[in-house]
């Protein structure tokens, strides 16, 4: 995995107590094969992936400059939205325990959805950022696996349709 919880935290405008459990390793894989699939393309984020060290660094300058840039901040926001999610249906499935501690703001549903939309219209612009920057004229040339399995004519079927810069279009061949 490229992210930790520890990074999601302190990445997030959120609270430094939030439980780090609720970005569960399952929570956090799913986001990154999901970004992967529909967002990187699947060889530019095994590259990526392939460069990441035991100290949490990439050993590619290019790769560390994109995931400290804004990377990191999707991938955060995405985790957090999924977390959101989770929550809510919790909360919808069992109803709404009040939990406060030390006179904070009780948590209500309402307020994890305001979050939920704030965070979903973020991780959107984030994608936006992240395209820009992995595709502007300065950056493009370090970044040749970017969408590359998008502009071959034989990919796979789940890859066939991508979202590209949170757009989902159809990267099929139509050459006839």
């Amino acid at each position: 995995m490229i992210i930790t919880a520890g990074e999601i935290v302190e990445t997030l405008p959120i609270a430094k107590e939030f439980p780090p459990q609720f970005f569960n390793l399952f929570t956090i894989q799913k986001q990154e094969d999901l970004l992967s699939n529909q967002f990187l393309g699947e060889a530019f984020y095994e590259d990526f992936n392939s460069t990441r060290t035991q100290t949490g660094t990439f050993d590619n300058v290019f790769y560390q400059a994109f995931y400290d840039r804004c990377f990191r901040t999707l991938l955060s926001e995405s985790i957090m939205l999924s977390v959101c999610l989770e929550l809510t249906m919790r909360f919808d499935n069992v109803g709404l325990v009040q939990l406060s501690a030390n006179d904070a703001t009780p948590l209500s549903l309402e307020m994890i959805s305001v979050y939920k939309t704030s965070l979903s219209e973020a991780v959107n612009d984030s994608k936006l950022i992240c395209n820009s920057y992995l595709t502007n004229s300065t950056n493009k040339a370090n970044f040749p696996l970017y969408l590359q399995n998008a502009a071959s004519s034989q990919v796979s079927e789940s890859t066939k349709k991508k979202s590209f810069a949170g757009f989902l279009i159809n990267f099929e061949n139509h050459n006839n």
